[in-house]
């Protein structure tokens, strides 16, 4: 199969389009899918994916929805690795426009042979990641400044998104801590 090419420079004025068309989707159950092929095939990439981040002792990125060329594909689990821009909300985004994976070994890269690579860090309210905004592509990508622009915005998006349907492990653990501590109170009072 013969790799995609990016398609020519946008101007301003569809690069706000697409931008406009990010923030106004409707919020419906597929919002997530709605996202990631909007953004994929605005800037004409092979992949487009929003993951979850899964803290453990080694942090795993599952996406809640993937885009390959044109179409959703069944989620995965992605190798996430800590990157600077990972703990500083003014560098919420890492962009790699060629030589991705000179720069980043990462094994998925490797398998789909991906020469770019972006990666847009989502933060919920309290300022915590929640979860990433991906883009790859088989070749490398022109107007690195336009492409990060338009990530920033859906990744603006995405993040609202996710913060309003993905659970606050941290407040659900209060939650259920709270109510054994009452119940406990409650048994044990007269």
């Amino acid at each position: 199969m013969r790799p995609r090419r990016q398609p020519a420079r946008t101007n301003a004025g569809e690069l706000l389009k697409k931008a406009a068309v990010a923030v106004t989707l409707p919020a419906t159950a597929k919002i997530w899918q709605d996202l990631v092929s909007v953004l994929g095939s605005s800037l004409g990439v092979d992949w487009a994916f929003l993951a979850e981040i899964k803290t453990s002792e080694k942090p795993i990125a599952k996406t809640l929805t993937a885009w390959h060329r044109g179409n959703i594909v069944p989620n995965f689990d992605y190798p996430f690795e800590r990157l600077p821009e990972d703990d500083a909300l003014s560098q919420d985004i890492c962009l790699f426009p060629d030589a991705a994976q000179k720069q980043l070994p990462n094994a998925w890269l490797k398998q789909i042979k991906a020469k770019a690579f972006g990666r847009a860090s989502l933060f919920d309210s309290l300022g915590r990641l929640r979860g990433i905004l991906v883009i790859a592509h088989s070749q490398p990508l022109q107007d690195p400044d336009r492409i990060g622009a338009l990530l920033r915005i859906f990744a603006f998006r995405a993040a609202a998104e996710l913060e309003h349907v993905l659970p606050d492990d941290r407040l659900y653990d209060e939650l259920l801590e709270n109510a054994r501590e009452s119940r406990l109170r409650e048994s044990h009072s007269p």
